[in-house]
């Protein structure tokens, strides 16, 4: 099997494609999309995936990851795209891995150190060197339950001008499980900033399943109708959940 073949076989396979692709929940360029969940139920394997799924579409995915050292973010990826390519041979699988590592770039931060000055000095140290241009970010550990409004605008802002999405994970708490849909309200903490973000996929449990559910969606499609399981095993979207 040829790489660009793996590739597709990939792409089309992917419960994201269910959940995502096929119903326009997808950010635009310059669009927010974010993952919620209570502590432990899996946002940084499901935000990996979506990185995943970017790269294997040939775009730039920059990693930026708030207290969680390089490695450990490395080993994400390799669990999940192992997890991804169970099924085929594992020379395959490697040829293609090392095409895919061309189209990440992680960057961490201090969460208590973060600053968008800070954060457009170090991106201007990849793109002006011609290092990395990224087509998406995806932040893992922003601390939404902080007051980080001009940050989410200045993001943005940032993401129109470059016309880029840009994917986060959101902490919420146990109680957190249901969303106000006919106000338009996303779960704390995010719903005081429900109106800049286009897309919000939740996971949670429901009768001893971990399900993944759009809440907010860019389609045509009435959220909480589109659901995946989440594989306990391995975090990873599966087969529908119907």
């Amino acid at each position: 099997m040829k790489i660009d073949i793996l590739r597709q076989e990939l792409i089309h396979k992917s419960p994201l494609r269910a959940i995502i692709h096929e119903n326009n929940s997808i950010p635009e360029p310059g669009g927010f999309g974010a993952v919620l969940a209570r502590a432990g139920l899996g946002k940084t394997a499901l935000l990996v995936q979506i990185a995943m799924d970017n790269m294997l579409q040939n775009k730039k995915v920059l990693h930026i990851s708030m207290g969680d050292p390089v490695r450990k973010i490395c080993l994400w990826y390799e669990e999940v795209y192992r997890n991804m390519t169970t099924a085929y041979e594992s020379h395959q699988a490697g040829s293609l891995w090392e095409t895919l590592l061309s189209k990440r770039f992680i960057m961490t931060f201090n969460v208590n150190k973060f600053s968008m000055p800070k954060f457009y000095e170090r991106l201007a140290d990849l793109t002006e060197q011609g290092i990395f241009y990224p087509d998406a970010i995806v932040f893992d550990g922003l601390p939404f339950h902080d007051d980080i409004e001009d940050i989410l605008t200045e993001l943005k802002d940032f993401a129109g001008k470059d016309k880029l999405c840009i994917w986060f994970t959101v902490k919420t708490h146990r109680n957190a499980l249901e969303t106000n849909l006919s106000a338009e309200l996303l779960p704390e903490p995010l719903s005081k900033y429900s109106d800049i973000f286009d897309i919000a996929l939740q996971i949670r449990p429901e009768q001893e399943k971990i399900v993944l559910k759009v809440i907010k969606s860019a389609g045509n499609v009435e959220p909480l109708n589109l659901s995946v399981l989440m594989d306990p095993a391995t975090m990873l979207a599966k087969q529908e959940a119907g």
